[in-house]
């Protein structure tokens, strides 16, 4: 199955109208880097305070501060890590990225919930607003709950939005986020007629399936699988995974098809379409090499392929698309997002619920629950911005090339 969208191209006459777009957007991305960037050097000089840093790019006789770029732009490889690598292959740089590898970062005495280092993440994460500022109500549904998520702090969107897209993920996220996509939908925060879960063929574990079996809640053998298990849950529907259908992208036949399902779901007096899609992708498409040295090429769909196949389903005009995430992971996905769906004149508005868990009391003290993995996606975001500044600039110069 292909689908077609409505307009294929954009039209001469509102390339100016899409060059001041972009130009706009990195404006807006600039802005939102200069924000972080002295939040995320007070990190690092606390960081360096802690604990030792043997792959750092960083030297000890300088100030942190002398060593940062004033432009935020070329500051990711010290904060988030750009795949250098030392003589023994081993990464270089990162020093706020908590997935590293190297012995330092991964260690579990910087991520102890109540060191000074956690509490400057939890302060940082509360600044730019990764995690909630204090302890959220207990939540007005069962549903909530039962999922261990906080009310929806989303403010109502008063201009129609073209759809709410939900990436997919591990375990919960899925009921979680598709939960949170249609409590804003039901609630009148959001005003749209589509709903897209994006998702992928990655298999479901064993951790994972074990997680899901001790809250009663369904999964597929793939993320696809589980995305519509979720949606079931949620939304009390009985859609078959059998009943998918093949589709491929439009302007890209040549890639490996992906599967989709449809169905309609009434909320209040109007009917909601839903898309369930599992995107194609680039099956030649090399990824790296195993400890063997062999090539590995590309085995599914990425989070980018997810949300251009999203775009497969939206109008080519300009306007609003909602991206639900989730607690510390909201940010990073519309950044993604904003990837692939702003570069071509999507306004991007990020929503989610947060985690119940995610702040915690020890002795009376406000303390994050797992500060390595906010930290991580901090830092995350932060590289994230940079790379859709590159993006925002090759659309505009391809614009350019149009005139």
């Amino acid at each position: 199955m292909t689908v077609s969208r409505e307009h294929q191209s954009t039209p001469e006459n509102s390339i100016e109208t899409r060059i001041n777009f972009i130009d706009a957007m990195i404006q807006r991305k600039q802005s939102e880097l200069a924000v972080m960037q002295p939040i995320l050097q007070s990190l690092l000089e606390k960081r360096h305070q802690q604990f030792e840093m043997p792959r750092t790019m960083f030297v000890d006789e300088l100030a942190i501060a002398d060593q940062l770029y004033a432009d935020p732009t070329y500051n990711d490889t010290f904060i988030f890590g750009n795949h250098i690598v030392d003589e023994s292959g081993q990464p270089k740089g990162g020093d706020l990225n908590a997935r590293n590898g190297g012995e330092s970062y991964s260690d579990v005495e910087a991520y102890d919930s109540e060191n000074e280092y956690s509490q400057a993440i939890l302060n940082a994460a509360q600044r730019l607003g990764f995690v909630l500022n204090a302890f959220p109500d207990q939540p007005t549904e069962e549903i909530d709950q039962f999922l261990g998520i906080a009310d929806s702090n989303l403010e109502k969107i008063y201009t129609p939005v073209q759809a709410v897209i939900v990436p997919t993920a591990r375990g919960l996220s899925n009921p979680m986020r598709i939960r949170s996509a249609i409590r804003d939908i039901e609630q009148g925060k959001v005003d749209t007629k589509l709903l897209i879960i994006a998702s992928c063929e990655r298999p479901v574990d064993e951790k994972e399936r074990e997680l899901m079996d001790a809250k009663n809640l369904h999964y597929g053998t793939t993320e696809y699988g589980s995305a519509i298990a979720a949606l079931n849950d949620v939304v009390g529907l009985t859609i078959d995974e059998e009943a998918s259908v093949p589709f491929e992208l439009t302007n890209a036949p040549h890639l490996q098809a992906g599967r989709m399902v449809e169905t309609t779901i009434p909320l209040g007096e109007k009917d909601l379409r839903v898309v369930v899609l599992s995107a194609p992708f680039d099956s030649e498409r090399v990824t790296g090499r195993d400890q063997a040295g062999n090539i590995m090429k590309q085995n599914r769909a990425s989070t980018l392929d997810n949300f251009n196949a999203a775009l497969e389903y939206l109008p080519e005009e300009e306007g609003d698309v909602v991206v639900e995430s989730h607690d510390t992971w909201i940010q990073s996905q519309a950044e993604v997002a904003e990837q692939y769906i702003g570069v071509k004149g999507k306004n991007v508005i990020p929503a989610g619920p947060h985690k119940l868990d995610r702040l915690k009391k020890i002795d009376g003290k406000i303390v994050l629950n797992e500060p390595g993995q906010v930290v991580d996606e901090i830092a995350k975001t932060f590289a994230f911005k940079v790379q859709t500044i590159q993006m925002l600039e090759n659309a505009k110069q391809e614009l350019i090339a149009k005139r």
